[in-house]
């Protein structure tokens, strides 16, 4: 039951009006937004989002417009939600702020925990609970298939 009722605030949250036009401005949440985000909802990622030194999704961001840290270039844009990490530095992000544009921080994930949290957190922003609890579970089936050390496995 304790997991029911944060799963059912999300999905409260996620009736409301979906974002229409989300921008990335990092390639983290870049990942999130390619994995959740209906194709029409994306407005952009970020600068690196199709480059495959920095971006294991870079095929699957191509057609996407790229941002950089320009704030005029952003805000241009109009989105109705801006995902990255802690604002704190991008001035892109710091005239956003100022603008009362809906902006959602991810801290750096240090844990598959924190990737399991923020997972949900970007699929109720965007709209896609049912999207995101579908990700969490493939992604928990794909580890409970690694054998663990001591298996007695060769590598």
């Amino acid at each position: 039951m304790k997991r029911l009722i944060p799963l059912l605030a999300l999905i409260a949250s996620a009736a409301q009006a979906a974002p229409q036009r989300v921008i990335s401005l990092n390639p983290c949440t870049d990942q999130y937004v390619l994995a959740l985000a209906d194709p029409a909802q994306i407005a952009g990622l970020s600068r690196h989002a199709a480059n495959p030194q920095m971006s294991a999704a870079a095929a699957q961001a191509k057609p996407y417009r790229r941002f950089g840290t320009n704030a005029e270039e952003v805000l241009a844009a109009k989105p109705d939600l801006v995902l990255g990490l802690p604002f704190g530095s991008s001035p892109a992000a710091l005239a956003l702020a100022g603008q009362h544009y809906p902006t959602l921080d991810l801290p750096p994930a240090t844990s598959f925990a924190d990737i399991i949290a923020q997972t949900r957190q970007v699929g109720a922003a965007l709209g896609k609970v049912q999207r995101a609890e579908a990700l969490v579970a493939r992604m928990e089936r794909d580890l409970a298939g690694i054998p663990r050390a001591g298996t007695g496995l060769v590598a």
